[in-house]
């Protein structure tokens, strides 16, 4: 599958984000409890609005945000027991 243009530059945008914090965190969203996850989603999304006016800090607010969503459908689709 070909991925869209915009949809790549935010996966990418998105996969910085993860490896500028790899030496920090690594996959440690795999062990953390979903009520966390969803808590730090708050807290970006907080951030996200807060620095809305800002293109470069927007951008990459917004790959926070979308890397928590990530962690919980990832987390939900390996372990579908768990909510």
């Amino acid at each position: 599958m070909k991925l869209r243009p915009e949809v790549r530059r935010f996966a990418e945008r998105m996969e910085r984000k993860l490896r500028k914090h790899d030496d920090e965190w690594g996959d440690g969203w795999r062990s953390m409890y979903n009520e966390d996850i969803l808590c730090r989603f708050n807290q970006e999304l907080k951030e996200l609005k807060e620095v809305w006016h800002d293109e470069e800090r927007r951008l990459d607010e917004a790959a926070d945000v979308a890397n928590f969503l990530m962690f919980l459908t990832e987390k939900r689709r390996h372990r579908p027991q768990y909510k």
